[in-house]
């Protein structure tokens, strides 16, 4: 399936339970071509809403995985909005709410020692790690001009060669045990630090109208 078919198919009637099986194989279609379809995705998880005995939490957690790569972006509620609370009362859901609290609130080193343990799940989804690591990136560059190699690494969860590239990578500068950002003018850390943009709020109060 292609973008532009599965939306075409999702205008006719998105709310068509033969729909389930397609936007189950388009989901499974993304993570393999390292794609990305908010609104497909919001479409099954409400059809799941209006059908729960087709609710397949497998799908469920590879969307909301998929979700968090999304960051600064409000992916994971908008999906987390439209998941049954019987649902999300359970593993692996959970873990994945732990998983967005750490990073909404900038605690990395937890996050990276918690997935640990959910990796037969974070893994699931291709580039997961480095989407994880340039939101993070993203974060300590507009609050900070400088840190320390060893501190950027325990946010990372990168050390040596790996650390290096990845500092060259996003631009930033290395002087002694410093790592440099770019500097960031007010009116791109205002834009950047806007929290629920209008097209996504507007995604979510439509995704709840039946």
């Amino acid at each position: 399936e292609t973008a532009e078919s599965i939306a075409s198919l999702l205008k006719r009637n998105r709310y068509d339970p033969a729909l389930i099986s397609q936007l189950e194989a388009y989901v499974q279609q993304q993570l393999s071509a390292e794609t990305y379809d908010l609104d497909a995705n919001l479409a099954l998880l409400k059809l799941y809403q209006f059908y729960p005995d087709r609710a397949n939490t497998t799908f469920i957690s590879k969307i909301l995985v998929k979700a968090l790569t999304q960051l600064p972006a409000t992916d994971f509620l908008c999906c987390q909005y439209l998941i049954a609370d019987s649902i999300q009362q359970h593993e692996p859901f959970i873990s994945l709410s732990k998983l967005s609290l750490y990073l909404e609130s900038g605690n990395y080193a937890e996050f990276w020692n918690f997935s640990r343990g959910c990796r037969d799940l974070v893994s699931a989804v291709p580039g997961f790690d480095d989407a994880i690591r340039d939101f993070m990136a993203s974060v300590i560059c507009r609050t900070y001009h400088t840190i320390t190699l060893k501190q950027l690494g325990e946010h990372l969860s990168l050390q040596g060669q790996a650390l290096d590239s990845f500092i060259k990578r996003i631009q930033c500068t290395i002087e002694g045990q410093l790592v440099i950002f770019p500097r960031v003018e007010d009116g791109q850390r205002k834009q950047q630090s806007e929290r629920i943009p209008f097209d996504q709020l507007s995604k979510i109060l439509s995704q709840s109208q039946c």
